[in-house]
């Protein structure tokens, strides 16, 4: 909690900000199964999504990458209706958060948000800073300070290591700043050992705060098998990987990557990830060795949730849970063949 303590803590009534888990868009390439419409940046898309979200219980849906067309968040793709969309997710109690790059919204925060407040938008996704030098972390702090007068939660993808900022500003619900997910779509990451590099961010990264690492692939592949696929994406590693992730790094608005066709697929897979806490009362370490494997457990309320990840090597662990203290207690496992 070292980075957490020493920054200054928020001022003013946060109570709006909602965490929570949240369906996406980009990595599943709008997949989607046995439905009435071509998938893809429409409208019914959309709203096939929020009915994922009401389905499982999530609280947020992001629209991704090509809503909008170019830099210009007023010209809606067409064959997309923003208002549309929103008005179906409210009336649902679904949030949504819109993506868009830094630089087509630096200098114009205040319009845009109060425009897109105005329209029933909650939050913003914004990406591509890919630097933390004094002028970024000046429109981080910017961008939070105006996004907070107009209710908006912000999501800082593409950015920096965590710094803090999420006490200040507690409408900060998600930073990326790690080699995460989706970077197993793109052909720059075919030489990377995801599993090996989960075991090394646990410790490095992941303490620092906050993880957008964008887990829940249900498509997994071994070393040998895998490639980085746009159009059919898979992970490194195994299923329970991908479900212990959301353990291992957590972030108050915790995405579901994969596709509503998918998660309806492995349902009880689905419905475990979407009855995880996306904030948390108690941390406990539990095992680890740098690179190699880490066991973490976290309590939210009176229930424990524990997230063991390896490299390629199988492993046995024996656990010390004596922090649960006396007693009987009932437990779900999930585990690897």
């Amino acid at each position: 909690r070292l980075v957490y303590d020493l920054a200054s803590p928020a001022q003013g009534d946060f109570s709006w900000g909602k965490p929570g888990l949240c369906v996406w868009d980009w990595w599943s390439k709008w997949y989607l199964d046995d439905v009435p419409f071509n998938p893809g940046i429409n409208t019914e898309t959309y709203r096939h999504y929020v009915d994922f979200a009401v389905e499982f219980g999530l609280h947020w849906m992001i629209v991704g990458e090509g809503w909008k067309q170019g830099d210009d968040l007023y010209a809606e793709t067409p064959g997309f209706d923003l208002d549309a969309v929103i008005s179906y997710a409210t009336a649902r109690s679904v949030r949504v958060m819109l993506w868009t790059a830094w630089r087509s919204i630096d200098g114009r925060q205040d319009e845009y948000f109060s425009h897109f407040a105005k329209r029933g938008v909650k939050g913003f996704k914004i990406d591509f800073m890919e630097r933390d030098d004094a002028a970024m972390m000046r429109f981080m702090e910017e961008t939070l300070t105006v996004a907070a007068k107009y209710r908006i939660c912000i999501d800082f993808h593409g950015c920096g290591k965590p710094t803090g900022l999420e006490r200040t500003y507690p409408n900060l619900v998600g930073i990326e700043g790690v080699h995460g997910l989706e970077l197993m779509k793109l052909s720059f990451a075919k030489d990377d050992d995801f599993p090996a590099h989960d075991c090394q961010v646990a410790f490095t990264r992941a303490p620092l705060g906050m993880v957008d690492y964008t887990p829940g692939a249900m498509m997994n592949r071994t070393r040998r098998e895998w490639c980085p696929d746009d159009e059919n994406p898979a992970s490194q590693g195994t299923r329970v990987h991908q479900m212990a992730l959301y353990i291992m790094f957590p972030v108050p608005l915790q995405i579901l990557c994969d596709s509503p066709s998918r998660y309806r697929k492995n349902p009880e897979c689905a419905r475990f990830i979407a009855a995880i806490p996306t904030v948390w009362d108690e941390t406990k370490g539990l095992a680890g060795e740098i690179g190699k494997f880490a066991v973490v457990a976290r309590r939210k309320d009176d229930k424990w949730w524990a997230g063991a990840i390896t490299d390629w090597s199988p492993r046995t662990l024996a656990l010390d849970t004596s922090f649960l203290g006396s007693g009987e207690w009932n437990v779900d496992i999930f585990c690897d063949a």
